[in-house]
């Protein structure tokens, strides 16, 4: 069974790898919805890349906020994603998240999950970036629940933080393994002040695991990318020279 529920507005430039569904919007109170996609499902199945427009999107102080839920044959997930963005210029671009999987097939699968949105700002010089994970496996069963990160099935690590479509950083990497006959919480350390590549066009999260059947994965993890303090010097002469620039003419 294919299924949404719980959908309100639908918005142009929202997309969700993993369903049919698509319906166009224009804004949301006034404010012209960003960009966030989202791609999800098992990883060896292409099927799930297909793109749709769907979920809520409400403007909240200093950006947007996306939420929905989603059913497969296989999968079943819900999700809540912030970007937030400021309104100096420039300052921090965030994307943080909670996003709650269930593995809904009879046999252990591998899955990734990852949402991005487009930045409001272009940082052309070198970023600082900071980022964090954490999570809570429940076990749905009754049989030991296992979340597992392998690198013998092409994974690299549970958190990874997108610049531009490419890994800036990463958090867990593989092998890590998490095992449960009830529940468990566990996490890494952040980092922060870590230094990133220039950032173009979009920021994100992927976050890629094996999941015991019947069973479900929280993660709550959050990307932010800051401009390098001299690229913060070059930015703000750029104005200063716009402004001149302005004021001649």
């Amino acid at each position: 069974m294919r299924g949404m529920t719980g959908a309100k507005v639908a918005v142009a430039g929202l997309a969700l790898a993993g369903g049919p569904a698509m319906v166009d919007g224009a804004t949301i109170n006034a404010v012209e919805a960003p960009s966030f996609s989202m791609a999800a499902g098992p990883a060896v199945d292409p099927e799930f890349t297909d793109s749709g427009e769907m979920g809520v999107v409400e403007s909240i102080e200093g950006g947007q906020r996306w939420t929905g839920d989603w059913e497969e044959d296989v999968w079943a997930m819900s999700w809540d994603v912030t970007h937030l963005h400021g309104t100096g210029n420039p300052t921090p671009e965030t994307v943080s998240g909670e996003f709650v999987f269930t593995n809904t097939a009879e046999e252990p699968q591998a899955f990734v999950l990852s949402t991005s949105a487009m930045a409001q700002q272009a940082f052309p010089e070198s970023t600082v970036l900071a980022g964090s994970v954490e999570g809570r496996l429940d076990n749905e069963t009754g049989d030991s629940a296992q979340l597992l990160v392998d690198s013998e099935e092409g994974m690299d690590a549970l958190y990874a933080g997108l610049i531009d479509g490419a890994t800036a950083a990463t958090l867990l990497e593989a092998p890590f393994d998490v095992t449960t006959g009830d529940h468990v919480n566990f996490s890494s350390d952040p980092f922060s002040d870590e230094p990133g590549p220039p950032l173009e066009g979009e920021l994100g999260i992927s976050h890629e695991f094996i999941l015991t059947p019947g069973d479900t994965v929280t993660l709550n993890s959050s990307f932010e990318v800051i401009p390098e303090p001299a690229s913060l010097a070059l930015l703000g002469a750029g104005g200063l020279l716009l402004l001149r620039r302005r004021r001649q003419a």
